[in-house]
């Protein structure tokens, strides 16, 4: 898998490097495979997952010509959009305790109904239990990093479970449990799985 370092060498626009996330071995193309496995390593729960994978094929596998599918994979560096979704919330005016829903949409200033639903998107996966996105987590948006390090924030402790009204998980072990074993994904282990893999 890429890393963020890489991401931010390889990739000119944030939301490039935010897809070079899901390109799982590095070849610059997400397969369907892939995109499902890190939607898993983000938290979202299978079904859930599953339908954000045949979100992200069908907006943007269609990178190349005469080619075109949900099971067709989206080549990251084709995929054109110099537009973030968050270019307009400033740093510098982010409570030390985070942005709500709420007022992260209105700094966001979105377009229109499908960068509105990004926004939310974007919070529901992110924010944490009091629903605040912190300064942090909306500097590494703006950067296109953001998905490296809340997959790691996942994998790590069960300290950062997705809510199941975000699209977490019903049951988190056994979730946990499903993933690893079916798809290789490490999310929401305990410290002592931690320390034996």
């Amino acid at each position: 898998m890429a890393t963020a370092e890489e991401a931010l060498r390889r990739y000119n626009t944030s939301f490039q490097r935010h897809l070079s996330f899901f390109d799982q071995n590095g070849d610059g193309f997400i397969h369907f495979g892939e995109c499902l496995r890190g939607n898993l390593a983000i938290g979202l729960d299978f079904p859930v997952a599953v339908g954000m994978t045949l979100v992200y094929h069908v907006a943007y596998g269609n990178t190349r010509p005469f080619f075109f599918g949900p099971f067709n994979p989206i080549e990251v560096a084709r995929v054109k959009s110099e537009r973030n979704m968050l270019e307009h919330v400033r740093l510098n005016e982010v409570p030390a305790a985070g942005m709500g829903r709420s007022a992260l949409v209105s700094s966001a200033q979105p377009a229109g109904l499908v960068d509105r639903t990004h926004v939310y998107g974007l919070w529901a996966i992110t924010a944490d239990r009091q629903g605040n996105i912190s300064p942090n987590d909306i500097k590494m948006y703006q950067e296109g990093t953001m998905l490296y390090d809340l997959a790691k924030r996942r994998r790590d402790n069960r300290d950062h479970v997705l809510p199941l009204y975000r699209g977490g998980p019903i049951s988190v072990a056994g979730h946990s449990w499903f993933v690893d074993k079916l798809f290789g994904v490490k999310v929401y282990q305990l410290p002592d799985e931690n320390k034996s893999k």
